[in-house]
């Protein structure tokens, strides 16, 4: 078999396991897909060197070590989706995945990667979102999103941040994207209260902001377990009024969740005749109030 005959490489879903370190031999592939099997060792950097790769998708294996810090810096690799999620990778985002100017999707999620999230990576000019969800990522994410100018990120559709340890405001520059459909940052860290703008796109179909003050690394212990017993602990809750506009003014809106919050306000009517919401969790709040007929009567 000639390997340098090979252009695509299928062979996900499977029960490979095992090295693949020496499959950058195999220099002229375009699409390797391997996700869904049970390989180990690290990161196989010779995947860096493959010129012609523009698909990586290798998630839901058992990869280690970290994602080669070279990952961006060569000019002829023209990626546009990579693919590394569930597996076991740990370190630093690579500042260089900043670089890779054609990148459509990249999903991070599920690893243990650790520091923050390089900036350049939500101002791909195609890149469609952010997922790094489930990692030990820290922060602020207003150092992320540090611009008002993301007018023309028009592929930029979905952040997904939930499960790590982010801390400081949620950012208003992130409704600034003006094709965003679906935002979680659920179960951080965050403190302070909801952006001003938060109901400012009228794209947004999905919102999850549970526990945004609720993450495992701002967990407080109050006391130890006696006997056997549970440890006692308390959270940075995030507090703040519930936002009317989200109610009302999201005429896309589906799904709306906001458990956890500590909030400490009433639940405003809704205008049903405007409002497709089919999903609302409001659980584990302060919020004070009947329930409006508007909830109750179609």
């Amino acid at each position: 078999m000639n390997i340098q005959a090979l252009t695509i490489m299928i062979f996900d879903n499977n029960m490979f396991d095992g090295d693949i370190s020496a499959i950058g031999n195999a220099e002229n592939v375009q699409i390797l897909q391997a996700g869904f099997n049970r390989l180990t060792g690290t990161f196989p950097a010779s995947l860096v060197q493959m010129t012609t790769l523009i698909v990586m998708q290798l998630s839901s294996n058992y990869f280690e070590g970290t994602i080669p810090t070279n990952i961006g810096n060569n000019d002829t690799l023209r990626l546009f989706e990579v693919l590394l999620d569930n597996n076991r990778l740990s370190g630093e985002i690579p500042v260089s995945f900043g670089s890779l100017t054609n990148l459509e999707l990249l999903k991070l999620n599920a690893n243990e990667l650790v520091g923050t999230v390089p900036p350049g990576l939500v101002k791909l000019p195609q890149v469609a979102g952010l997922i790094v969800n489930s990692n030990k990522l820290s922060g602020k994410l207003a150092d992320v999103f540090d611009s008002s100018d993301y007018e023309s990120f028009t592929a930029f559709r979905g952040i997904d941040v939930s499960d790590n340890n982010f801390e400081g405001t949620i950012p208003s520059q992130i409704f600034h994207f003006p094709a965003l459909q679906l935002i979680t940052v659920s179960k951080n860290c965050f403190s302070g209260k909801f952006p001003d703008n938060i109901c400012a796109n009228n794209n947004l179909a999905v919102i999850y902001m549970d526990g945004l003050g609720a993450g495992n690394g701002c967990r407080k212990l109050l006391s130890e377990g006696v006997n056997g017993g549970e440890d006692v602990h308390t959270t940075n809750l995030f507090h703040d009024e519930l936002p009317q506009c989200l109610f009302n003014n999201l005429s896309n809106l589906v799904t709306l969740h906001i458990a956890g919050n500590g909030i400490d306000s009433h639940l405003p009517d809704i205008n049903t005749s405007r409002s497709i919401l089919s999903t609302i969790d409001l659980s584990h709040n302060m919020i004070h109030s009947t329930i409006p007929l508007s909830y109750q009567i179609s």
